[in-house]
Parts: structure tokens; C-alpha cells; sequence
């Protein structure tokens, strides 16, 4: 009797203990050591956030100090030229590079450097080309550019350095896009795209990387600002150099072959105000003979007009079945600051064209959107006729068709 009492008691003793110790252990505190490695996880986070955008603030000012340290190394380059109000970059081997609108005049133009003006002598003007190119004595605060070798990296930073009209410096940041084939007049091809949205003030500055190269010239073109690369200038300065841009640059007329006739010559394009326009010379005209001598293909013309140093010609023409004489005189850059610049010419002559399918006959005689249509076959554009002659994907006979491109006519054959 008393064992089993002693048995009982010693059974409630542990199982009170048993009790004790399962709420002392679902009771117990926290370790402080894992409270204080939570706490230091947190502070740590913190501290990387913190970290990373110092990191980026440092990193915006070292680029935006290099952005402005380069462009004033670069604004060394660029000069303000007058009266036109706009830049220009003086370069190694081109000489200084001074933009114009596709038809402009050269003016009596000057690098303004503070109260110094240098007089600035045309060396390569050609219609056509958004440039001349010009001499001019260098000052301290002019000096030529480094050209770049190759094209920005895809992606990399490139900046448009210019001045504004009191010779300020204008900086412009932005990523180089690459190169899109987009014409500029009848010689420039191909331009450089960046994501700098680019207005008048920018023309005539130039593009640099960060390491202070040139790489192109901003210029005006028929619809916008565009930069033209330091290659594609060159290579279009060579195009212009030929006899037939030479003819161009003194009448402001082209010749071609006649299509069917291989001793036919025709004008193949007018720009507006030149000499040969304002003789009454008309695009399509046939041309026969030069100062007596007959022609027979376009080199012929050429050939002719550049052999004779006359300043006066006579042009012998077929037109529309009848023979007229025009008197064409030779514009030199003396002279052609006389002649009206012909953007003044109407925009709403003729007939706009909005679009040119691929592959259609319109297409292949490279009539694209934005020419307005002037004639066809020598009758007055209208919608009608243009719907009738040359509306059809492919014409069912040849459509001699006269357009309309700003500063010039252009004679085109519609071909089946």
C-alpha cells in the first residue's frame, strides 16, 4: 500500500516536470544573436541601395563634365558664319564645310570670331549640294577637326556641337543610331541617325564623339536638319566634280540619252532660276545643236558647252514638232548672287503624288512621293490625265511625264 502511494507521487512529480519544461521551451525568448543578425540583414540592404545611387549620380556628373569638356575642346572646330547666322566645322583636308539649302546662292559670307571677321572665298559650289565648301583665314579661335576613322559604336553617346548667334556654345547629347540611306539632293545618299531632335540652330555644327572626332555635318535637306557623314561628303563632292555637275553648276541643266533614239539628246533636268531656265529652256526639249555644233549624245552637250569658253551659247531645240533658239549665258559665283534663289518657287503647282507602289511603272522611272507632276506628254497635269496616261501599275505605252522637286523640273519617261 505505501510502494504504490510512493509510486503514484513520483509519477505526478515527473509529470510536472515534463509540464515545466514544455512551457518553459514554447515560452521561451528569441536568441538575441538571430534578432541582431535580422537587424544587421536590413542595414545591409540599405546600405546597397544607398550605395547604388551614389553610384549613378557620380556616374551622370563624371559624363555630363565629360560631355561639356569635349564640346568645348570641339567648339574650337565650329565658326559662326555671316550673314547667314549658322555654323560651319573647319576640317583637315575639305577645308571649311558651310551648309546651304539645296539652292542657294553664295552670298559675301565671313567666320565671325567676337569683333574679327574673316572673309570666307567659295572653292567648290555646285547646285544640288546642301554645302559649299570654303577658304578663309584661320584664327586662334578656329581650328580644324580631328576626322573620325569609323562610325560611332551602335548605342554609344555622340554630341551636335554648334554656336548660337552670339557665338555661344550649343550642346546637344544623344545615342548614335546608325546609318539610314535617305537622300539629300541628287548627291547626298546615305545620313546618320542619332536621337538628337535636331532644329535650324544646329545646322552647320558638328557631330563629335566623346573622344573629340568628327563624324558628320548637320545640313539642310529638303524636309529637315539631317547629318550627312564626313564620307558621304566627300564621295558626293566627287559626283559633283564631273563634267556633267560641272555644266550643271555654270547653266543649272542635264542632258540624257532618248530612250529609242541613240543619237537623241534630251534635257533631262532644269533648276529652277538658272541660266538655261530662265532662256526658255524647258525639260523633254530635244536638243539639236550647240553654238552651230550639232549634238548627237549627251556628251556631246557636255563636251561642247565646257570646250567653249564663251560665257555666251545658243541652244538649237525641238519642241512639241517645232525648232526654237534659246540664248543661254553661263552663271559664275560672281554673278549668281544675282540670280533669285528658287525656293521661292509655288508649292501648289501641279499635282502632288502621295504614293508610288514598288515595282509599278511610276516606280521605275524613280517618280516617288512628294513630286508634284507638272505635264504629261506635254499637256498641263490634271487628275484626270494623270489617272488615264499613267495610273495603272503598268502603263501600255511610254508617258513622257515633267515633275516638280524642290528647285528643279525633272523630265522623266514613263515606261510600259
Amino acid at each position: 500500500m505505501l510502494l504504490s502511494e510512493r509510486h503514484r507521487y513520483g509519477a505526478t512529480l515527473a509529470l510536472i516536470a515534463v509540464v515545466i519544461l514544455v512551457l518553459g521551451y514554447l515560452l521561451r525568448p528569441a536568441p538575441a544573436r538571430l534578432a541582431k543578425r535580422a537587424d544587421d540583414l536590413t542595414v545591409t540592404r540599405a546600405e546597397i541601395e544607398n550605395l547604388q545611387q551614389l553610384v549613378r549620380r557620380n556616374n551622370l556628373r563624371n559624363l555630363s563634365s565629360n560631355f561639356v569638356a569635349m564640346a568645348e575642346d570641339a567648339l574650337a572646330h565650329v565658326a559662326l558664319v555671316q550673314p547667314w547666322a549658322t555654323n560651319a566645322v573647319l576640317t583637315p583636308d575639305l577645308g571649311l564645310i558651310v551648309p546651304k539649302r539645296l539652292d542657294a546662292l553664295p552670298r559675301q559670307l565671313s567666320t565671325s570670331s567676337g569683333t574679327l571677321q574673316q572673309p570666307i572665298t567659295p572653292s567648290a559650289w555646285i547646285p544640288g549640294l546642301p554645302f559649299l565648301i570654303g577658304r578663309t583665314q584661320l584664327d586662334a579661335e578656329v581650328t580644324r577637326a580631328s576626322i573620325a576613322t569609323r562610325p560611332p559604336a551602335q548605342g554609344g553617346w555622340v554630341l551636335v556641337v554648334a554656336r548660337n548667334a552670339f557665338g555661344q556654345m550649343l550642346l546637344s547629347p544623344g545615342i548614335f543610331d546608325g546609318i539610314i540611306p535617305a537622300a539629300c539632293g541628287p548627291f547626298i545618299q546615305n545620313r546618320l541617325l542619332t536621337t538628337i531632335p535636331l532644329n535650324q540652330t544646329h545646322v552647320g555644327g558638328g557631330l563629335f564623339d566623346l573622344a573629340g572626332d568628327l563624324h558628320g555635318i548637320v545640313v539642310p535637306c529638303d524636309d529637315a536638319p539631317a547629318i550627312i557623314p564626313i564620307a558621304e561628303i566627300r564621295r558626293a563632292i566627287g559626283n559633283a566634280s564631273t563634267d556633267a555637275a560641272l555644266v550643271l553648276a555654270r547653266y543649272g541643266i542635264q542632258f540624257a540619252g532618248k530612250a529609242g533614239s541613240p543619237n537623241t539628246t534630251i534635257v533631262s533636268e532644269l533648276w529652277d532660276d538658272w541660266p538655261a531656265d530662265q532662256a526658255g529652256v524647258q525639260p523633254g526639249d530635244e536638243l539639236i545643236s550647240v553654238d552651230g555644233q550639232p549634238i548627237a549624245i549627251p556628251q556631246d552637250a557636255v563636251a561642247t558647252l565646257l570646250r567653249n569658253a564663251n560665257a555666251e551659247h545658243d541652244f538649237r531645240l525641238r519642241r512639241e514638232g517645232r525648232n526654237v533658239t534659246s540664248h543661254v549665258d553661263a552663271m559664275s559665283l560672281q554673278t549668281a548672287a544675282n540670280v533669285r534663289p528658287a525656293v521661292y518657287t509655288e508649292p501648289s503647282e501641279g499635282i502632288a503624288i502621295t504614293r508610288v507602289p514598288r515595282g509599278s511603272s511610276a516606280d521605275t522611272a524613280e517618280i516617288a512621293p512628294g513630286d508634284r507632276i507638272l505635264s504629261i506628254n506635254g499637256k498641263p497635269a490634271n487628275q484626270a490625265l494623270i489617272e488615264e496616261s499613267c495610273g495603272q501599275f503598268r502603263v501600255a505605252a511610254p508617258v513622257n511625264v515633267v515633275v516638280s522637286r524642290p528647285g528643279r523640273r525633272v523630265f522623266k519617261v514613263v515606261q510600259p
